[in-house]
């Protein structure tokens, strides 16, 4: 909470010094329409039918005297829509967009002639974001291409946090059981078969399979040293489920298939059938998100009448104690999601900068995160305090639609994300909030491994990479699957490992590697 303080009274004294030219109303008596493209949240969704409807752009549109015209493409059709958009040119002023997947990277996209390098537009009209980039010198890095362009006004994480989920258990049951939280594999193991044996549990650990084969969200490969795709170790670029440690990962999960520790439905399952387990005692542990799941169990449980049901956070995996993981879900605090570019077409970039560069104020940021004082949030000792609008709806809407109606502090959005402010208010129960800090408290040591997800390529290197890692993937996880089942022998993993290199893994990594290098030296 400190770090953002800091960041955003920077940026406010900054916007005083220029003028506080971000703070004040347009002098005009005609407004301004910017038309903007963005895909819709989730959660907004259900709640409304366009983001012209939130508190925080109808705010934004009173105080700079712009209308603001979104362009939602129809969920699902995201990347086939905007794909259209560029191929056809038919471009709006504004595009919200993760700009690091484009073809080529964001370098490409303006040398499309597609959107606008945002260079003097940043340094003369955008104060506050400009004052973050000063304070923050690691962004410069991150934020732009090759050529040294900045390319959009990005959704920045306070920096507070940078997990938002991982692995957790039943608390109530643990307790019964006399077993403390386990740290590693062994205890993990002991806790699992505690939960089969004395507390009937058919399937004690239960999730996704993607979940299970790292190629999502997971904590039991930090155990064995091993990222979950590609990492890097000490400048090295590696590919995780090629290293030995994955042999070791997939041998041990295969024990504890045989044993009954895993969901024997795991590799069919969805989460629908992972939430049932879980709230009907059939599973003890799982792995999700804090307000996804973790909340969401305790809530359910709670309206079913069990009061007994809790849950607690587990710390990344290690083999043995006192070990320290290197592998630990990440997110930077730019992770390229959501970021606003201005297009070749908006002629005007100069009131379009100040309309956004207020959002990385500190005034702006309260806006984007909690709404507008007196409607969405009061302020209680200096603090941002929700409103029952939002905390508890009069429609019966979750908190995450109540805050999905109004303003955007639970999605990536241009401005300031994931106020500690805001985190403390959604995660409604103190488990949750204790979760958070379990699943961050590694968060430095993943920086050393991460592989950059701001890094560039090619239009060429693109094409190429899409097309060897879709055969890979495919194959990795056939693989993953049948040396689970033991339908193949792990002792062919070597095996395997060539079959991969032979597909053009070692193309992709060297591809990777160049990259990498190149962006560790802009």
């Amino acid at each position: 909470m400190k770090k953002i303080s800091l960041i955003l009274a920077t940026a406010l004294a900054f916007s005083m010094l220029a003028g506080c030219s971000s703070n004040k109303k347009v002098d005009s008596d005609e407004k301004v329409k910017l038309t903007y493209w963005a895909a819709i949240n989730v959660n907004a969704i259900s709640v409304i039918q366009n983001y012209d409807e939130l508190l925080l752009y109808k705010e934004l549109e009173d105080k700079f005297n712009v209308d603001l015209v979104f362009k939602h493409p129809p969920a699902g059709q995201e990347t086939e829509q905007f794909n259209l958009m560029i191929t056809s040119m038919d471009l709006p002023d504004l595009i919200e967009h993760n700009w690091l997947q484009y073809k080529g990277g964001p370098g490409k996209a303006i040398s499309d002639g597609v959107i606008q390098p945002l260079n003097d537009i940043i340094a003369n009209h955008a104060p506050n974001l400009k004052a973050i980039l000063e304070e923050r010198t690691e962004l410069k890095k991150e934020l732009t291409t090759e050529e040294g362009d900045y390319y959009v006004f990005p959704s920045l994480s306070s920096g507070s946090y940078s997990t938002f989920g991982g692995s957790f258990l039943r608390k109530d049951w643990l307790d019964d059981l006399g077993l403390s939280v386990p740290e590693t594999i062994d205890e993990w193991e002991n806790v699992l078969i505690a939960f089969k044996e004395k507390k009937g549990a058919t399937a004690p650990y239960s999730t996704i399979k993607e979940y299970l084969s790292i190629t999502n969200t997971n904590i039991f490969n930090s155990a064995f040293d091993v990222g979950k795709g590609f990492y890097v170790d000490n400048g090295v670029v590696k590919y995780g489920p090629a290293q030995q440690g994955y042999k070791e990962y997939i041998a041990t999960l295969k024990r504890w298939f045989d044993m009954g520790l895993i969901d024997e439905d795991i590799i069919s399952t969805d989460w629908k059938n992972v939430d049932a387990k879980i709230l009907s005692g059939k599973t003890g542990a799982t792995t999700g998100a804090i307000g996804a799941k973790f909340g969401k169990y305790l809530s359910l449980a709670r309206e079913q009448g069990d009061m007994e049901f809790e849950l607690v956070a587990a710390p990344q995996v290690v083999k043995n104690k006192g070990d320290l993981p290197r592998f630990v879900d990440y997110s930077p605090d730019y992770n390229g999601m959501n970021a606003l570019a201005f297009t070749v077409k908006n002629n005007h970039v100069n009131l379009s900068a100040r309309v956004f560069d207020y959002l990385y104020s500190e005034e702006g940021a309260l806006l984007k995160n909690f709404g507008v004082e007196g409607q969405t949030y009061t302020m209680e000792d200096g603090n941002p305090k929700y409103t029952d609008l939002i905390m508890k709806n009069p429609d019966g809407l979750a908190i995450a639609q109540a805050m999905a109606k109004y303003f955007r502090a639970n999605t990536d959005a241009p401005g300031i994300s994931n106020d500690p402010r805001y985190l403390e208010q959604y995660y409604a129960f103190d488990s949750q909030k204790e979760a958070i800090k379990v699943y961050n408290q590694f968060k430095d040591r993943a920086k050393e491994v991460v592989f950059p997800e701001q890094v560039s390529y090619t239009t060429e290197q693109a094409t190429e990479l899409a097309a060897i890692m879709s055969d890979i993937d495919t194959y990795k996880n056939e693989m993953f699957v049948k040396f689970l089942l033991g339908t193949e022998d792990l002792s062919k993993f070597d095996e395997f490992v060539e079959n991969m290199m032979s597909m053009g893994l070692e193309k992709v990594i060297s591809i990777r590697q160049d990259a990498y290098n190149r962006y560790q030296n802009k």
